[in-house]
């Protein structure tokens, strides 16, 4: 529940920060019918801010749910795992940390980490069983590692 909360407020801000930005160039361009303070007395007393305000917040309730996801993929964490780091290597994800409970990789490089906004992270971590691997991450990243991952064990 503890990530969950953290991924959500997080992309509160990053909202607030996209509309604070959309503002700020509307307000430069001489775009906006108010001046000044009057913009954020105008957004958040009026029905439209009220309104707005609470689309931001429930996107950023539901961000998490949406946007990540866990696979299984039949293998093994300990016999797997140089196919596993070689996977991630080829989609461009190096291996962060390793420990008892699995392997985090994250992107090499800068803006691609900024283009996945910071959530890049993806965990590859062994089941109850031993016979799968869980790979969790976001929707985006996830089918994709999964896909290079089942080619390098072969199937």
């Amino acid at each position: 529940m503890g990530l969950y909360l953290t991924r959500a407020a997080k992309y509160f801000l990053r909202l607030v920060i996209i509309i604070a930005v959309v503002l700020a160039i509307l307000a430069a361009a001489g775009m906006l019918a108010t001046r000044g303070a009057e913009v954020l007395s105008v957004l958040f007393v009026s029905w439209r801010g009220t309104v707005l305000l609470g689309v931001i917040v429930l996107l950023a309730i539901l961000y998490p749910s949406i946007s990540f996801t866990t696979v299984r993929v039949r293998g093994n964490l300990e016999t797997n795992r140089d196919d596993v780091i070689n996977a991630f290597a080829t989609y461009g994800y190096s291996l962060m940390r390793e420990d008892e409970h699995g392997m985090m990789f994250r992107a090499n490089s800068f803006l691609r980490r900024l283009a996945w906004q910071f959530d890049d992270a993806v965990t590859v971590s062994a089941t109850e069983s031993g016979k799968y691997l869980k790979i969790s991450g976001t929707k985006k990243i996830v089918p994709r590692v999964e896909m290079r991952l089942n080619a390098f064990l072969g199937r």
